[in-house]
């Protein structure tokens, strides 16, 4: 008998910040002119922080050879 894989939420959940990470930073450099410095350095320190994040748990992935949504 063959095993299903379990969907790991902590993958999905790493995954997903990254990937609101790179759209936050699409939108920061869409609204690049149009909102203040204040908010600007915001959202491009957010998605910084986002993208690291990601970047570090796929990193960590790649290095024990795992999938990041699966088990």
């Amino acid at each position: 008998m063959t095993q299903k894989a379990k969907p790991n939420k902590r993958g999905l959940l790493f995954t997903s910040i990254f990937g609101i990470g790179n759209i936050t930073l699409l939108i920061s450099r869409t609204l690049d002119g149009r909102v203040s410095d204040f908010s600007m350095g915001f959202l491009e320190g957010m998605s910084i922080a986002f993208i690291t994040l990601g970047t570090g748990y796929l990193l960590f992935c790649v290095i024990k050879k795992k999938n990041p949504l699966i088990f």
